[in-house]
């Protein structure tokens, strides 16, 4: 079918991709999590303490902000220029998966 691929795995490894995929998706989540809070917009600070993650499931992470402000900050509003502070920190941490998938791959090795 146009637009699809299809990778397939023999079974030890597929074994060893499930294994390390919630580990590697915590770490990419923990890397984006830190770096948002470093580019966040500081006034007083509401925006970088509420910046968090979580998993809804084993292989699902999610980063947000609670402050209830933050997607105006990262989006702007008609009255205020987008100041953004996740997509950066986002594309950041992609240049990173890498050596993040690497560095799993050791530490799981074994």
């Amino acid at each position: 079918m146009a637009g699809e691929f299809k990778i397939t795995f023999d079974r030890a490894a597929e074994k060893k991709l499930l294994a390390a995929g919630p580990i590697v998706l915590t770490r990419v989540a923990e890397a984006i999590t830190k770096e948002a809070k470093k580019r966040s917009p500081f006034l007083t600070g509401t925006n970088r303490r509420s910046i968090d993650w979580d998993a809804p499931s084993p292989m699902t992470r999610r980063i947000f902000t609670q402050s209830g402000y933050g997607i105006f900050l990262e989006w702007g509003t008609k009255k205020m220029a987008a100041r953004p502070y996740m997509k950066p920190a986002f594309d950041f941490v992609a240049g990173m998966i890498g050596q993040i998938l690497a560095k799993v791959r050791q530490e799981t090795s074994g």
